[in-house]
């Protein structure tokens, strides 16, 4: 920015030698955009305006008999959705995103707008005529106005604190618009360059996701299944009751996928739809065929970790038909109360009272014995490349052929696998479509199972050493007394690289680590490699969220969780203080600040005196900010 100082040939008030009235011009570079902005020119039916009275009114007399006509489920599925959006245009409005002119914060009023126009076109006349009359104007305008902001303001956050209890959705929207980022930044980079227009950027998302797909041409080192249990995992016939219940758990949001049907209409509606949906999802188990337009899916890219404005640092997050997760959801209870007893008890994702804290105690309590023990642990952190994405669809159907899934079943799968077509959506923006040829959908209700049931066979391959999975997030230890200990580990290491290789599922060794955990001064520090490559030893690791070290103190952890909820409190301070409210401001601690100081509470909780007044310092500052917003000093 430069800036260029000179003498001005206009002053509000008189000039003396020592104080004359300058003007400075100044030479602004305009900065890259660090914000994602909307697609304005997007379409799309307006459900926020519909006439509701009337939509379901006509849905409730629409004849669905006349999808019984067709056996095929593309076919049904299509006259369905035709019949659904005749409905919606008669009741509902489209949406056209058009250019927001609009300069103004959003508490103003048409008062206010009009009051600072006249304000401004009276400083004109002033400028130009020195009339001190206009002058006079000018202030009483300018006093006005400032005085019709604070009011308008005031009203503003009175009502966006009382949304808190009838509209939370609105309250947190305020809270995260407070923040000034997209979950995306306007600038990205890919393979080195830069990317700041929004349809390529949706396209180099769209780019890298499909390249991190493999072809699903089976090799010989794919794994043969040595014994096949009978085939009793099957689906019978779906009942309306059953899609009734379901579609009522469906969530009170506009969330929709590429059918442009939300959510809440699904459970408004339950049951009208549940009659045309209990003949298509019995067609689709009668046909095992899945349809089409449910396995098309919108992506989100979800930032991960490292830079985030690294296209390479995200994963693809499926948004699906929400009719799609209903029929999900029911195949999912069907599955599940069958297979969950192959399920290893190793693992803790995705599984029923399991979560990331259970998979961290049994760690923890195993570590502690062996510390109390004054003994030694070797651990070795896994991380496996793209593995939601690389599931191999060939091999996967065979691992269900032995859980004893049906031939029908089997068929099914396949077909709902088979051809996903994905296209990244956000903010409006979407890109060309691509094809998933390997993986199950992130975002999905069956995609998690299915890959349970790919990934557990990997516990059986480590029958010497103890081992703990979140998903796919797998480390496997064991106590070391001696070096045999050590190449025991190896063997483990060697084994899970063997299953690897068969299962085309691949580590990323340059992400492993290793990690010993004991508290003696000299300890046996043994080098472990993955296929030949040595793995980073390291003395502090975050797991699962939970920051450890060697000795299992944690201090660095309770550091690093109390720098991030100074941080989230600072917001609170520096944008909330006009919130007159003690409840929404204690829901805004505890949703913001207190959900990082007790997550995984139970795994690191402090025992040192210095640690627990660094968690409570956060605490009292913030009942001392209640205490000024309630005095007001």
């Amino acid at each position: 920015m430069d800036c260029a100082v000179s003498k001005s040939s206009f002053s509000f008030v008189p000039e003396d030698p020592f104080h004359p009235s300058l003007e400075f011009t100044l030479d602004i570079v305009a900065k890259t955009p660090d914000k994602f902005y909307m697609n304005r020119d997007h379409v799309a039916f307006n459900f926020k305006k519909a006439n509701f009275d009337c939509l379901y009114t006509t849905l409730q007399v629409v004849d669905w008999s006349e999808l019984e006509k067709f056996n095929d489920v593309n076919e049904a599925c299509r006259v369905f959705y035709e019949t659904l959006y005749n409905c919606f245009e008669l009741s509902v409005p489209k949406l056209f995103c058009r250019k927001n002119y609009r300069t103004f914060p959003t508490w103003f009023n048409t008062d206010i707008i009009n009051c600072l126009r006249r304000k401004s076109n009276i400083l004109k006349k002033y400028r130009r005529t020195k009339n001190i009359h206009f002058y006079e104007e000018f202030k009483k305008l300018r006093s006005l106005s400032k005085s019709l902001i604070t009011t308008a303001y005031s009203q503003y956050i009175d009502h966006m604190e009382n949304t808190i209890s009838n509209d939370p959705k609105k309250f947190w929207s305020f809270v995260q618009a407070k923040k000034r980022n997209s979950r995306i930044p306007g600038v990205l980079y890919h393979n080195g360059n830069a990317i700041s227009n929004p349809n390529d950027i949706v396209n180099s998302f769209a780019k890298f996701f499909k390249s991190v797909f493999s072809d699903m041409t089976l090799t010989s080192d794919s794994p043969s299944m040595m014994t096949n249990l009978n085939s009793f995992i099957t689906v019978n016939e779906i009942n309306e009751h059953e899609i009734i219940r379901v579609l009522k758990r469906s969530k009170d949001t506009l969330t929709a996928g590429c059918d442009g049907i939300p959510s809440f209409l699904l459970r408004d509606c339950a049951h009208i739809f549940s009659k045309p949906l209990v003949y298509i999802f019995n067609l689709i188990l009668q046909t095992s065929t899945f349809s089409n337009i449910w396995k098309i899916a919108h992506v989100c890219p979800v930032f991960k970790t490292g830079d985030i404005t690294q296209i390479q640092n995200y994963r693809p997050i499926s948004i699906l038909c929400n009719f799609s997760k209903v029929f999900e959801s029911i195949i999912y209870d069907r599955i599940y109360s069958s297979v969950k007893r192959f399920i290893s008890p190793s693992q803790h994702g995705f599984v029923e009272k399991r979560s990331t804290v259970t998979n961290l105690a049994c760690f923890t309590q195993f570590i502690s014995d062996a510390l109390d023990r004054k003994g030694q642990v070797d651990v070795i952190y896994m991380d496996f490349k793209k593995a939601f994405d690389q599931i191999d669809h060939h091999l996967l159907l065979l691992k269900l052929d032995q859980y004893g899934f049906s031939g029908s079943l089997l068929s099914l799968i396949k077909s709902y696998l088979a051809n996903r077509e994905q296209r990244v959506k956000y903010r409006n923006y979407i890109s060309d479509s691509y094809v998933a040829t390997s993986g199950v959908p992130q975002g999905s209700n069956l995609g998690p199972l299915l890959f349970l049931l790919f990934i557990n066979d990997i516990c059986g391959s480590l029958s010497t050493c103890a081992k703990l999975l979140f998903a796919d997030d797998l480390k496997i230890y064991t106590e070391i007394k001696s070096i045999e200990d050590c190449l025991t580990l190896q063997n483990n290491i060697n084994a899970v690289v063997k299953w690897c290789n068969e299962n085309r599922l691949y580590l990323n060794p340059s992400k492993c680590n290793v990690m010993s955990y004991t508290k003696k001064r000299e300890f046996l520090e043994f080098v472990y490699d993955i296929s030949s490559a040595t793995l980073h030893r390291t003395f502090i690791i975050k797991d699962l969220g939970v920051i450890f070290d060697t000795e299992l103190a944690f201090s660095e952890h309770i550091r690093d969780v109390t720098a991030r909820a100074i941080k989230s409190y600072g917001f609170i301070y520096r944008n909330c203080r006009d919130f007159k409210n003690l409840s929404v401001m204690k829901t805004l601690f505890f949703s913001l600040v207190r959900s990082k100081l007790e997550y995984g509470a139970l795994i690191w909780h402090p025992i040192y005196k210095i640690h627990i007044d660094q968690l409570e310092n956060i605490q009292r500052r913030f009942l001392k900010f209640l205490v000024f917003i309630i005095d007001g000093k």
